[in-house]
C-alpha cells in the first residue's frame, strides 16, 4: 500500500466525518418529580429510605465531577433496591432513569440503555404514559449515539405518540429533533428537514434551553443540505451565540466545527483555524468526562489539517506531537495510528524521507494491530 500526503489528510477528514456524531441525550420529564432529565435534577425533601438515597444521589450528581457522578450512580442503585423493598415500582423506575443518565454522563452507553429499558418496563407495568414516553425518548437517544439510527427512529416514534398524548411540548420538540438527526445521518434530508422544522416551531413558544440551541444548529445544517447557505449561516451563528449560556463543550464544538469546515471549503484558512482553536480550547478546558478522548483527538486532527493547508508546518507538527502523546496515554489506537501516519507525511513533505517513512510504517502497523 502506498501513502501520499493527500491520502493521509483525506483519511483524517473522512474519519472525522465518520466518528464525530452529535452525542447528546434528549430528556424530558420523569415520573413523580416532573423534573427535566436534561437539566440538573432537583433534590426535594423525602421521607422513605428510597427517597433519602435518591436525594443523596441527586446532590452528588449536581457536583458534576466524574467521581461524584460515579458515587451518585451507587446511590441511585441503592435507591432502586430500597424502593423495591418498599413496593414502590415508580420509585424504582425513577431510580433507573437517573442510573441511565449517570451512565450516559460517564459515556457508558450500553449500561445507560439497559437502565432506560428497565425504567420503561416498570412504567409500562403501571401504565404511566409520561414515564414510558421519556424512557423511550432516552432509548432513542442512546441508539442514535451508538449509530443505530433505524433503532433510534423506532424508539423515537413510539415516544412521540406517547408524548403527544401527555401534551408535553418540550418533550415533543426534543423527540422531533432526535428523529431529524437520525434521518439526517441516514441521508434522508427531506424527512430530517420536516422533523427539524416541526421541532423548531415548537421551541419558538418555549423558554430558552440547551435543547433549543441544538435544534437551531440542526436547522443550520439542514439549510446547508438544501444549499441555502446564508440561512444556514444565520442559524449557525445564532446557535453559537446561544450555546455560550450552557456548559456543553460538545454542542459548542459541533457548531464551531461546522462553521470551520465551511470556511475551510471556501479557502478561508485563517477563519477555519480560529474556529478549530476554539474547539480545542473548549475541549481542553472541559471536565474530564465531558468530552471523549477520541473527540479531543479529532479536534487535534482538524487543527493539523488546517495548519497543513495553510503551510504552517511548525504548528501542524506541534499538534501532531501533542496528539500522539495524548492518544497513547488514553489508548486511542485508531486516532493515534492516523496521527503517526500524518506525522510521517509532514516529515516526507519537508524532505525528511527516511524518518517520515518510519512514522508512516508505524502508523500502518498500529492500524493493523487495531483491526486484529
Amino acid at each position: 500500500m502506498s501513502f501520499t500526503k493527500q491520502n493521509s489528510i483525506f483519511a483524517i477528514v473522512l474519519l472525522a466525518l465518520l466518528v464525530v456524531g452529535f452525542p447528546f441525550e434528549s430528556f424530558a420529564q420523569k415520573g413523580k418529580k416532573k423534573t427535566s432529565a436534561k437539566s440538573t435534577p432537583k433534590a426535594t425533601p423525602k421521607s422513605s429510605k428510597g427517597d433519602q438515597a435518591l436525594e443523596e444521589g441527586i446532590k452528588l450528581f449536581q457536583q458534576g465531577t466524574a467521581e461524584t457522578i460515579g458515587a451518585a450512580l451507587d446511590k441511585f442503585a441503592d435507591a432502586a433496591e430500597l424502593y423495591e423493598s418498599e413496593n414502590d415500582s415508580e420509585g424504582v423506575a425513577n431510580s433507573y432513569v437517573l442510573i441511565g443518565r449517570a451512565n450516559k454522563k460517564l459515556n457508558r452507553f450500553e449500561n445507560s440503555f439497559t437502565a432506560y429499558q428497565k425504567a420503561f418496563d416498570l412504567y409500562e407495568s403501571k401504565n404511566i404514559a409520561t414515564g414510558k414516553a421519556n424512557a423511550l425518548n432516552n432509548m432513542g437517544g442512546i441508539a442514535r449515539d451508538l449509530g443505530k439510527f433505524e433503532d433510534g427512529l423506532k424508539y423515537y416514534q413510539m415516544a412521540l405518540d406517547l408524548m403527544r398524548s401527555t401534551n408535553d411540548k418540550r418533550g415533543e420538540a426534543q423527540i422531533l429533533n432526535g428523529m431529524g438527526e437520525c434521518y439526517f445521518s441516514l441521508g434522508n434530508v427531506q424527512s430530517a428537514m420536516q422533523n427539524f422544522q416541526q421541532s423548531n416551531a415548537i421551541w419558538q413558544s418555549l423558554a430558552a434551553s440547551e435543547e433549543k440551541v441544538r435544534t437551531t444548529y440542526n436547522m443550520g445544517r439542514i439549510s446547508f443540505a438544501f444549499n441555502d447557505l446564508q440561512q444556514g449561516l444565520n442559524y449557525l451563528n445564532q446557535a453559537l451565540g446561544e450555546s455560550r449560556k450552557y456548559d456543553n463543550p460538545v454542542l459548542e464544538g459541533d457548531i464551531l466545527e461546522f462553521l470551520a469546515s465551511y470556511h475551510l471549503a471556501n479557502g478561508e484558512l485563517t477563519k477555519a483555524i480560529e474556529y478549530r482553536r476554539r474547539i480545542f480550547d473548549a475541549y481542553r478546558n472541559a471536565k474530564a468526562f465531558a468530552v471523549t478522548p477520541s473527540r479531543v483527538l479529532i479536534s487535534v486532527n482538524s487543527l493539523v489539517v488546517s495548519y497543513y493547508r495553510a503551510g504552517d508546518f511548525e504548528n501542524a507538527y506541534k499538534y501532531l506531537e501533542d496528539g500522539i502523546a495524548y492518544g497513547t496515554k488514553n489508548n486511542e489506537k485508531i486516532m493515534t495510528a492516523l496521527l503517526y501516519g500524518n506525522k510521517g507525511v509532514l516529515l516526507v513533505d519537508q524532505g525528511n524521507y527516511d524518518q517520515g517513512m518510519d512514522f508512516l510504517n508505524q502508523g500502518i502497523e498500529s492500524s493493523r494491530q487495531t483491526n486484529n
